[in-house]
């Protein structure tokens, strides 16, 4: 198990939104016996990940850096806007997206990858839902009673329906809490393909035997 914490002075790192992101993900590489080789670092809000990533990119050490955010509502605005943090320092990011996401050689070397899966929009929770197992017979049950609230007593936007759902069946497990800890209690399947997806390609990025565009 890595040690490695909420830290920016390493040369191999991973930029993420917020603390949820960070647990999920180091529960995540728990649960799969892989060795994380990279240092999480947590912006604490997407304008702040966004204003970072021309810091980081300038650090002089920095060997690797990878860039986790929700696509919120629009993924195309959220593309664009990180392209645009890295033109301002010279790293060109394609275009077009890739469902695995994207992974370019320069200086550092760069990696983004959109939640949930690169192609919808969306946020982290989407992204642990698709984990939940398909044949878990509270989820529907969670899902409907989301749904059946009326919109004028509903207290979260429209956007943020998942994560009321989600965080509905987390509160029906033997141990309710985070998205973290449910992946460390196993009641989230992490052989889901959005989930083996997004730790090949945190493993693909931090591999430094690997040079290239991808």
């Amino acid at each position: 198990m890595s040690t490695r914490s909420n830290s920016g002075s390493g040369s191999r790192v991973l930029l993420v939104e917020g603390a949820d992101d960070r647990w999920v993900i180091e529960r995540l590489f728990e649960r799969s016996g892989r060795t994380r080789s990279f240092d999480i670092l947590q912006a604490n809000g997407v304008d702040r990940l966004l204003n970072r990533i021309r810091l980081e990119v300038r650090i002089p050490h920095r060997a690797v850096l990878g860039v986790v955010v929700d696509s919120d509502d629009n993924i195309e605005a959220r593309w664009e806007a990180i392209r645009s943090q890295f033109a301002r320092v010279g790293i060109e990011l394609p275009a077009e997206r890739s469902n695995r996401g994207v992974i370019i050689a320069s200086q550092p070397r760069i990696g983004v990858w959109l939640m949930p899966d690169n192609i919808s929009s969306g946020q982290l929770e989407d992204f642990v839902q698709s984990m939940i197992p398909q044949d878990d017979r509270v989820w529907p049950l969670a899902d409907s009673f989301v749904d059946s609230i009326p919109l004028e007593l509903r207290e979260f936007p429209p956007n943020k329906t998942t994560r009321a759902k989600l965080y509905s069946w987390l509160a029906t497990r033997k141990e309710p809490g985070p998205m973290s800890r449910a992946i460390q209690a196993r009641y989230l399947d992490i052989h889901a393909q959005n989930a083996q997806s997004f730790l090949s390609f945190l493993t693909e990025l931090f591999d430094e035997s690997i040079e290239g565009p991808r």
